[in-house]
């Protein structure tokens, strides 16, 4: 399952409060209840640089050779655009659905549930961006920012 729904595609379902464009799509996603937020999973286009970790594009990834990326977005009152960033999914969490219960958001994988809240968007913004290749480490350190029960 490959998805993709670029970054306009979803700026503008927040902005005319709809979701059916990206339901049709077919990829795992979840808005707030205010359509504020948004979450959505996608495959990017990624490759791992030995002794330094992962790097990625803003691109699908036109085979198995990616990685899968949460990807969050903020509906900005003020301008009308959208603020948005990325984060890498650990290897061993696989997500296998997405779904909205009030302020918060529920990543569900096979044995595990992170439910993470929408308004932590301005915290993790400077807390996940790097600039530079991930290990897996750091992958899965920061994937633990987004738990809203620690």
């Amino acid at each position: 399952m490959n998805h993709w729904i670029d970054n306009l595609e979803i700026e503008n379902a927040l902005k005319k409060k709809s979701i059916n464009e990206l339901a049709k799509a077919g990829a795992l996603f979840c808005v707030s209840d205010s359509y504020e937020y948004g979450v959505v999973l996608r495959k990017h286009s990624a490759w791992h640089i030995k002794s330094q970790g992962w790097r990625d594009a803003n691109e699908s990834s036109s085979d198995n050779s990616g990685r899968w990326v949460l990807n969050f977005y903020k509906l900005n009152s003020l301008s009308n655009a959208c603020d948005w960033f990325k984060l890498f999914v650990p290897e061993d969490f696989a997500i296998t659905s997405i779904r909205t219960e009030g302020d918060f958001y529920h990543l569900v994988s096979e044995h595990h549930t992170l439910t993470g809240k929408f308004d932590a968007f301005d915290r993790l913004i400077w807390d996940v961006i790097t600039g530079h290749a991930e290990t897996e480490e750091e992958i899965v350190r920061k994937f633990q920012l987004l738990n809203a029960n620690k």
